[in-house]
């Protein structure tokens, strides 16, 4: 399998947990997984892969905490919802994390506040709202974020400021 910089292997949903063996034989630091709806964007990963079928996203979240090795993961577009980011904030050593379009809601927000290693954040379109930009709003040691298509309203933007300062 070729995991060279910016290479994107397809793989077919029953290869994914074989390919997760390996990252975690292997110790992979960087994983980009791409949902079939979603067409191929940069992310600064090694290894980028996208799912050729549907996948439940939760039950991948809970997949990926066995890779503790990562610091850089992108998780796009699969619906983790909350569930699967509570999953994913179990990987404590995450410095950049990419789970955008996955509906992860103020209260998957939430539970993503405890990476307090994070210093790339990025969580467009997942209805965050005011609660979860209060939430993320914890995270001091960002330095590049993006909450993009969240609808954060005055309240939410109030506590996100405080990171600029």
């Amino acid at each position: 399998m070729n995991t060279t910089a910016d290479a994107l292997i397809k793989i077919r949903p029953d290869e994914l947990d074989a390919l997760l063996d390996r990252a975690e034989a292997e110790q992979w630091r960087t994983l980009a997984l791409y949902s079939s709806k979603l067409p191929h964007r940069a992310v600064h990963a090694e290894c980028k892969f996208q799912l050729s079928g549907p996948v439940d996203g939760a039950s991948l979240a809970s997949k990926l905490t066995r890779l503790a090795a990562l610091t850089s993961l992108a998780l796009l577009d699969f619906d983790i919802g909350p569930d699967g980011a509570r999953a994913l904030s179990t990987l404590t050593g995450l410095t950049a994390l990419d789970l955008s379009f996955n509906r992860i809601g103020g209260e998957g927000a939430r539970a993503i506040s405890i990476l307090t290693g994070l210093t790339a954040l990025y969580l467009s379109d997942n209805g965050l709202g005011d609660e979860g930009a209060r939430a993320i709003s914890t995270l001091t040691g960002l330095t590049s974020l993006d909450l993009s298509l969240n609808r954060i309203g005055d309240e939410g933007a109030r506590a996100i400021s405080i990171l600029t300062g």
